[in-house]
């Protein structure tokens, strides 16, 4: 890897949700799951010897139940994000959650969909910037996906920056404003991703 391409980082991590509406209620039951990250790196010209960024997820799976035409909670899911780096620099640190169609966010295998308008984030901890629940909705890093910036802040450092940060995102979704949907099994990804630039 190049001197230039150390500079740039960018971490994704997914989280996987699973709905089960029920046949003989209008709840259902949902399942987060973590995946592993895939990382890209991109070029931009700076002095960093050397460099990693990671981004975690937790828990690795979780259930809720899933209100049929109502708002539903679902567990606070932790993200903590570390970097380790040698060099000379300060960098804005973003954190993004992002599904990659916004109008299937969540579907079934009839293809009823669940799109991300639906669902909503909260952010707490170091720099968050989504203080009320907020639908995922906003322009993201990758192309034509539809999410939310969690999380920004700067990290300075010489030498040697050594760091992390944890946040909790807190998730709703919101079906009171969608069509009545049918019973069944509905799952979608949700992509976190960190981008030092």
């Amino acid at each position: 890897m190049s001197l230039s391409q150390m500079r740039s980082f960018v971490v994704h991590h997914r989280l996987v949700f699973a709905l089960f509406l029920s046949t003989l209620t209008t709840t259902g039951y949902a399942q987060a799951i973590r995946a592993r990250p895939s990382i890209s790196v991109g070029p931009k010209p700076a002095l960093v010897i050397l460099g990693s960024l990671t981004i975690a997820a937790s828990p690795t799976s979780a259930s809720f139940t899933l209100v049929s035409g109502g708002v539903s909670n679902a567990p606070s899911v932790t993200i903590t994000t570390s970097w380790l780096v040698v060099g000379l620099g300060s960098d804005p640190l973003d954190i993004y959650g992002y599904f990659t169609s916004p109008t299937a966010a969540l579907q079934n295998t009839a293809s009823f969909l669940i799109p991300s308008s639906a669902v909503f984030g909260q952010v707490t901890g170091t720099a968050g910037i989504v203080s009320s629940y907020t639908a995922f909705t906003q322009t993201t890093p990758q192309a034509s996906a539809s999410g939310l910036h969690l999380a920004s802040t700067t990290q300075a450092f010489l030498v040697l920056g050594i760091g992390s940060q944890t946040n909790t995102l807190s998730l709703k979704i919101n079906l009171s404003g969608q069509p009545q949907l049918p019973a069944g099994s509905y799952t979608g990804t949700l992509m976190l991703q960190a981008v030092v630039n």
